[in-house]
This record gives structure tokens, C-alpha cells and sequence, in this order.
């Protein structure tokens, strides 16, 4: 009986070993849209604070999100393991623009070159945002912002 115990109590280390870490990180950021307009949202990855802090971005297609409804951001600059944690390893925040669809939509010129555009579109809200901040999150982003 005492050589049951000590082989089961050998086995059960190796197998609590063994497993995987679940944390492997996070693949996903959410943006929340719990407004009653639609939304656009440009995801900006800078390395430094920019003009871009507060502006537009031309060339960088925003994602659109009906009222009440919420998308995915994925990581994906690291091949090898895709997670948010990896992108953070290069850059210190990301930035999310939002703005107003309908506004969006009546600005944008599609055929006009980045190099031409002279004017700006309002962005109504922006998140500058580091690995902390979405880590208290949960990874989760709600426009409009919730006030603590």
C-alpha cells in the first residue's frame, strides 16, 4: 500500500507539472459600442506620441459598429504567438479614434489619394490606452466611456 501511495503521489506531481499554463495571453481587444449611433473605430499602434493622438489617420480603414453591437481587434504583428502582450513589447499604448459613422461617411473621399486630403474628421472620443489599462479592463473597451 505504501508503494500505491508514493507512485500516486509521483504521478500526480508529473501530471500537475506537466499542463500548460492557461494564460497564454490575449489574441483580442472589444470594443463596445453602447450608443445609439453608429460608430467607426481606427485602431492606431504608435511608438511615440504623435499627431495622431487626436486626429484622423489617413489610410488606416476604420472598422464600423452598429449601435449596440461590438467587435474584435486582433493582435498580429508576432507570428508566433499572437497576443496583445507581445504587440506591447514594441509600443507603449494604442490608440482607439471614434467617430461618428454617419459623420465619417459624408467626409471621406475614397478616391482621393492620402498625399491630396487637406481636412480633418472629428473624432468624438479617443482612448490612449497601455497594457494596464486594458488589463483592468478585461479587454474590454465601452464607448461611450463608463465614468467611474
Amino acid at each position: 500500500m505504501r508503494k500505491f501511495k508514493t507512485l500516486f503521489l509521483l504521478l500526480s506531481i508529473l501530471i500537475l507539472f506537466s499542463c500548460e499554463a492557461d494564460d497564454k495571453g490575449h489574441e483580442f481587444i472589444t470594443i463596445v459600442n453602447k450608443s445609439n449611433i453608429r460608430i467607426k473605430v481606427q485602431m492606431v499602434r504608435s511608438s511615440k506620441i504623435t499627431h495622431a493622438d487626436t486626429l484622423w489617420v489617413c489610410g488606416i480603414a476604420p472598422l464600423t459598429i452598429d449601435t449596440y453591437e461590438k467587435r474584435i481587434f486582433e493582435a498580429g504583428r508576432h507570428r508566433k504567438r499572437k497576443t496583445w502582450e507581445n504587440e506591447f513589447r514594441d509600443i507603449p499604448f494604442i490608440q482607439f479614434l471614434i467617430f461618428d459613422a454617419a459623420v465619417y461617411d459624408s467626409l471621406i473621399d475614397y478616391d482621393v489619394p492620402c498625399s491630396q486630403i487637406d481636412y480633418t474628421i472629428p473624432v468624438k472620443h479617443y482612448y490612449q490606452l497601455k497594457l494596464e489599462d486594458l488589463e483592468r479592463m478585461n479587454w474590454e473597451v465601452v464607448y461611450p466611456p463608463i465614468e467611474d
